[in-house]
């Protein structure tokens, strides 16, 4: 009978001691990751351009551990205030297990997750930790990465010149957003 009280009474202290102690604040959500993943790919979206790649083992088990530190809203966002209302932004979307389980971040001025079919707000944000641009031929302008095969050689010079410019006068340029995409024919 002794064995039986203990090995009920155990288990039950235990649940309790976890449930006060440093739960997340209330009304946050975690993320619920299979147990098992065994591939993750990541589509980095960047108006106009987007790249998919699937993550190394140790890119798979970064974007776990900064995923599952997300802290969350469990009450979807207003459809007005979602990434869907708003021009520009970047957004990684995840998918594990070919598709088993997927979820979105995006960043757009405020920072949101899409899960179980709805945006949250996030409460903790931060970028995810994979790299944009692997695998690819990028130039960056003003946090943007454009392949440098959309570009023209005209437009690849002009940017060159212009990274030579020192932050100071780079903010000072009148022209910010000069992209000539080249044409095909």
């Amino acid at each position: 009978m002794k064995k039986f009280r203990l090995s009920v009474l155990l288990p039950a202290m235990l649940m309790l001691g976890g449930c006060c102690a440093g739960d997340p604040q209330e009304g946050t959500a975690v993320l619920p990751f299979p147990e098992e993943i065994h591939s993750m790919a990541v589509t980095f979206d960047v108006y106009p351009s987007e790249t998919t790649r699937t993550l190394s083992a140790g890119e798979t088990e970064a974007v776990t551990e900064w995923a599952l530190a997300l802290e969350w809203e469990q009450t979807p966002l207003d459809e007005t205030k979602t990434p869907d209302n708003y021009a520009g932004g970047t957004a990684w979307h995840f998918s594990m297990n070919d598709g088993g389980f997927t979820f979105s971040y995006a960043e757009y001025g405020e920072s949101a997750i899409f899960i179980d079919h709805a945006w949250h707000a996030v409460r903790n944000p931060s970028n995810p930790p994979v790299e944009e641009n692997a695998g690819r031929e990028v130039v960056e302008f003003h946090g943007r990465f454009i392949d440098k095969s959309d570009l023209t050689e005209e437009t690849l010079a002009w940017l060159a010149w212009y990274h030579s410019l020192s932050p100071e006068c780079r903010q000072l340029h009148p022209c910010r957003t000069v992209f000539r995409r080249q044409r095909n024919a």
